[in-house]
C-alpha cells in the first residue's frame, strides 16, 4: 500500500546519498557509441556497393545471353533464306542499347553428315574479354 507523498518505487542502493556520476554520458561513452555505430554503417554501405556490382555483372550476363539468342536467329533466318549455311567466320559489334557488347560467329563443317557446327559468342568490352558467352547449334550446310 503507497502512503500518501511517498513514490510508488523507491530507488535500490544508497537512499538519499549523493551520487558519484553525475547523470548522462562521458564524452569517451559518446566517442565509442559513434565509432561503433560508424562501423557498423561503413559494412552496410559496403554491402550496398558489393550488391549493385553483382547486379550489374547479372545485367549483363542477361543481355549478353539476349544478344546471343538474337545472333543466333539472324544466323538461322539466313540459312533458311540461303537454303543452308556456308562455312565463314564473322564478327560484330552491337549498335544502340547494346553499344560496347560485341559478337563473334564461327560456321564448320562438323563431323556429323550435312551440317556444319554454328558457334556464337558474345563479349561485352574489347576481344578477348575477361568474361564472353557462348552458344553452339548445328545448321544445315548450303547445298
Amino acid at each position: 500500500m503507497v502512503l500518501k507523498g511517498q513514490p510508488m518505487i523507491s530507488r535500490i542502493g544508497n537512499k538519499g546519498a549523493p551520487s558519484l556520476r553525475p547523470d548522462g554520458f562521458t564524452f569517451i561513452e559518446v566517442l565509442l557509441a559513434v565509432v561503433i555505430l560508424t562501423i557498423g554503417a561503413i559494412g552496410i554501405i559496403r554491402v550496398y556497393v558489393i550488391s549493385l556490382q553483382a547486379l550489374a555483372v547479372s545485367q549483363d550476363y542477361i543481355n549478353e545471353v539476349y544478344l546471343a539468342k538474337e545472333k543466333m536467329a539472324q544466323i538461322q533466318q539466313n540459312e533458311i533464306e540461303q537454303g543452308g549455311l556456308p562455312p565463314e567466320e564473322s564478327r560484330g559489334e552491337f549498335q544502340g542499347r547494346y553499344e560496347g557488347f560485341g559478337w563473334q560467329s564461327h560456321i564448320a563443317p562438323s563431323d556429323e553428315k550435312d551440317l556444319n557446327t554454328v558457334n556464337i559468342t558474345v563479349f561485352h568490352g574489347d576481344f578477348p574479354p575477361a568474361r564472353e558467352l557462348s552458344l553452339v547449334a548445328y545448321g544445315q550446310n548450303k547445298k
